[in-house]
C-alpha cells in the first residue's frame, strides 16, 4: 500500500531527529520542515473551504426556495382573490355560501324530473326559472369576473396551486422551509384537482336555455316536452359544475391563512 506523502515526509523528519541527521544543516531542515508543513496544511485548507463552499451553497439554494415559496404563495393568494366581488377572504366565503344555497335549490328543483301534465309542467318551469334567476344574482354578487373570463380566472387559480404543489413544495422540504398543515394541503390539493377538472363549464348565461322557461304569451304554443328535457339537462350540468367550484373555491378561501405561512 502507498504511503502518503506527508506522512513519509513526517516520518523522515522524526527519523532524522533521532538519528541527530540535521545538525549544522539548516536550510536542509527549514526546507524539509516546510515541505512537511506543506503537504499537511493544503489537504486540511482544501477540506474547509470545501465545507464552507458547501455550507454557503446550501444557504444560497434555501434563500432562493424561501424566496420562491413565498413569491408563489403571494401570487396564489393574490390570483385566488382576483376573481371575486370583495377581497376580503371572509366576505369572499359569505358570497360563495350564499351562492351554494341558491345553487342547491336549482339543483333539488331541477333532480325531481319533469311532471308529466301540462299544470304541473308550468308550476315546475316557474319554479326552475326562479332559482335560475337567483342563482344568476348571487353569481353576480359573488364575483367580479363573469363569462370567459371567469372560466380563465378558475384555470390560473388550479395552475398557480398546482405550481406550488408541484414545483415549491418539494424544494421547500428539502431546504427545511415552512409549508402548510397537513389538512389544509389536503383540502387545498383536492380544490386543484376540482378546478382542474371540472365536469362541465359552470355558471354560463344560457339565455337561450333560460327563455324555454319564459311565461308564454296567450295562444302561443308551449315549447315540446323534448325541448323541456333537453334544456334541463342542460342546467343540470351547469349546476353541478357551480356546485364543484363553489365547495373548490370555499375550501381555498378557508385555508388561505396556511397559504400566508408558506416559507415565513
Amino acid at each position: 500500500m502507498a504511503v502518503p506523502a506527508w506522512l513519509a515526509a513526517l516520518l523522515l523528519g522524526l527519523y532524522g531527529d533521532a538519528h541527530h541527521w540535521w545538525e549544522n544543516r539548516a536550510f536542509l531542515t527549514n526546507l524539509l520542515s516546510s515541505f512537511t508543513g506543506l503537504l499537511l496544511g493544503v489537504p486540511f485548507a482544501l477540506a474547509v473551504l470545501s465545507h464552507l463552499g458547501s455550507m454557503q451553497a446550501d444557504a444560497a439554494n434555501r434563500r432562493a426556495a424561501i424566496r420562491r415559496g413565498l413569491e408563489a404563495a403571494r401570487l396564489f393568494r393574490a390570483t385566488s382573490l382576483k376573481g371575486f366581488a370583495h377581497s376580503n377572504p371572509q366576505q369572499a366565503m359569505v358570497d360563495l355560501i350564499r351562492l351554494r344555497t341558491e345553487n342547491a335549490k336549482l339543483r333539488q328543483q331541477l333532480n325531481t324530473g319533469l311532471p308529466p301534465t301540462d299544470p304541473q309542467r308550468r308550476a315546475y318551469v316557474r319554479a326552475v326559472a326562479q332559482f335560475f334567476d337567483a342563482r344568476e344574482t348571487a353569481i353576480q354578487q359573488a364575483f367580479s369576473l363573469s363569462g370567459e373570463a371567469r372560466q380563465a380566472w378558475l384555470d390560473q387559480v388550479a395552475q398557480d396551486w398546482e405550481r406550488l404543489d408541484r414545483d415549491v413544495r418539494p424544494r421547500l422540504e428539502e431546504v427545511g422551509g415552512q409549508w402548510m398543515r397537513p389538512d389544509a394541503y389536503t383540502d387545498l390539493r383536492k380544490s386543484g384537482k376540482q378546478l382542474a377538472n371540472l365536469s362541465a363549464v359552470p355558471m354560463r348565461k344560457l339565455r337561450r336555455t333560460r327563455q324555454v322557461f319564459d311565461p308564454l304569451e296567450p295562444g302561443i304554443p308551449s315549447p315540446p316536452t323534448s325541448q323541456f328535457e333537453k334544456s334541463i339537462a342542460t342546467l343540470r350540468r351547469d349546476a353541478d359544475a357551480t356546485h364543484e367550484v363553489v365547495v373548490a373555491l370555499l375550501e381555498i378561501m378557508r385555508n388561505l391563512s396556511d397559504v400566508e405561512r408558506i416559507a415565513t
